[in-house]
């Protein structure tokens, strides 16, 4: 009888001992579901990189002109498109030579009206010389002074002329460098750098 015993306990001790291990494994095991509600989102993936941050182009904008930076419309990390607004330089001085320019050049076409007239009346003077030298009623030395004075003026009017367009040129240059007191972006990008602030005078 005891030997039956034995036998059975051999017998039943290994089958309890792999149910017990099977029911533990399979717990652990056990694959379980969870559910969600769907949703609509942004995926993001992070990458880590270290070292120096290079731009691929960088492009360094200056100034033609010299004055007071009196505004300042960008700053570091600041977007900006092609032709936009980013700095402005007194434009004071450079609106006064404008005028002054404007002025001369006035001046200028004013002194051609005046060198014509006097040219076309020294012509009509030539003229009646002319006519009085062929009829022996004038001297042969006031014909020269006549057509000398007639000469003079031509000479006058070709100056005037040149002086209208140098006075043009001068101020075309002077609305060019009133034109750079506004500064401007080549490019579309970021702003990395500044190296000026309002008030300070850039050269």
């Amino acid at each position: 009888m005891k030997r039956f015993v034995v036998i059975l306990v051999i017998i039943i001790l290994p089958i309890l001992g792999w149910l017990g291990w099977y029911w533990f494994a399979g717990n652990n095991n056990k694959i379980t579901y969870r559910s969600a509600k769907v949703e609509k989102g942004n995926i993001i993936q992070t990458v880590n990189a270290t070292g120096t941050i290079q731009p691929i182009k960088l492009v360094q904008v200056g100034t033609q002109v010299t004055g007071p930076i009196t505004k300042l419309y960008v700053d570091y990390n600041s977007l900006v498109e092609e032709n936009a607004l980013i700095a402005q330089i007194d434009p004071a001085v450079y609106e006064a030579r404008v005028a002054q320019d404007e002025a001369n050049l006035i001046k200028s076409k004013a002194e051609v009206e005046r060198v014509q007239a006097n040219l076309i009346q020294a012509e009509k003077e030539l003229v009646r010389a002319n006519e009085l030298a062929q009829q022996d009623l004038v001297a042969q030395s006031e014909l020269d002074a006549a057509v000398a004075t007639r000469d003079g003026l031509a000479a006058q009017f070709k100056i005037a002329l040149a002086s209208v367009e140098q006075n043009k040129s001068t101020l075309r240059m002077s609305e060019i460098n009133l034109a750079y007191t506004t500064i401007k972006s080549p490019v579309n990008g970021t702003v990395i750098s500044r190296k000026v602030n309002e008030g300070q005078t850039v050269v």
